[in-house]
């Protein structure tokens, strides 16, 4: 791991090799902090089996920094790899265009501001409304204390906000920040510190749930821009939207030429000798 850090006229390195940390050393370095990663696992090869390819392994990072950003709009991020595929994200002086950035300026037009605290807990960010949805719950990002997680008590507690205004195969998409005393969080449940567990998760809950549910009355009922866009390019001419047949289709065998010319069942002839026939 070599990292370099440099202000406005110097600049300092350090270098971790094998679990050996190198002096600190001047170096020529553009202002900011570059990190570099290199053959990480190389030491302990009991975890190379539980590594995934090439591919999956950046694509796991590229998702752990956009997580990591999100919390720090005001720090720009950059990460490119061998895949040739480069994230940069600019500095930004809100939380609302940092989130746009990484779930696209869509979903902060469809989405509802949260601000609520109760006992202590402070819950902010945005939480769309009940028309922008997605199938998983991969864009639900969750922060406590400006550490992004990825808990199933604090997901559970959004999955029952929504609960009367979503159905069970549809999931929000959220960015909402807990800000709790760390004296009442444990973050050491996981290894990978992804999963937290409170000492009152009664309140965190409840926080959640009645945060949200109180945005979504107080929003009332609202079509996502996404959907109204769709339905006016439908009116358009030219527009995409496919045609719909209200005429039912034809039975197999109808023939438009000589059906209509046939005597219908219920004609008086046919009913005269179904009456002479029931007699």
């Amino acid at each position: 791991i070599r990292s370099r850090t440099a202000e406005a006229d110097s600049g300092h390195e350090i270098v971790i090799e094998g679990g050996r940390v190198s002096a600190i050393r001047p170096v020529a370095a553009n202002r900011g902090t570059m990190v570099e990663v290199r053959d990480l696992f190389y030491a302990p090869p009991a975890r190379l089996k539980f590594m995934k390819g090439e591919r999956a392994e950046a694509g796991a990072i590229t998702e752990l920094v956009r997580r990591i950003a999100i919390a720090f709009p005001h720090v720009r991020f950059t990460l490119s790899g061998t895949d040739r595929s480069t994230l940069d994200l600019p500095a930004c002086d809100t939380i609302e265009d940092r989130v746009a950035q990484i779930l696209g300026r869509e979903f902060v037009e469809n989405s509802l501001r949260i601000e609520a605290m109760r006992e202590g807990a402070e819950l902010t960010g945005l939480a769309s409304i009940p028309s922008f949805t997605r199938a998983n719950s991969l864009m639900q990002y969750l922060y406590v204390n400006g550490r992004p997680v990825r808990d199933r008590a604090l997901a559970g507690a959004i999955r029952g906000a929504y609960a009367d205004v979503l159905p069970r195969d549809r999931h929000a998409v959220t960015a909402l920040f807990l800000n709790v005393d760390p004296v009442f969080v444990d973050v050491n449940v996981h290894p990978a510190k992804a999963d937290v567990r409170f000492r009152d998760p009664g309140l965190i809950r409840g926080l959640f749930v009645g945060s949200i549910r109180q945005a979504l009355a107080q929003a009332g009922i609202r079509p996502s821009t996404s959907a109204a866009s769709a339905m006016v390019d439908a009116f358009r001419p030219g527009g995409t939207a496919s045609s719909y047949a209200w005429r039912p289709q034809p039975s197999p065998g109808f023939d438009p030429q000589t059906s209509f010319h046939r005597p219908m069942e219920f004609s008086e002839a046919a009913q005269a000798v179904f009456d002479e026939t029931m007699r």
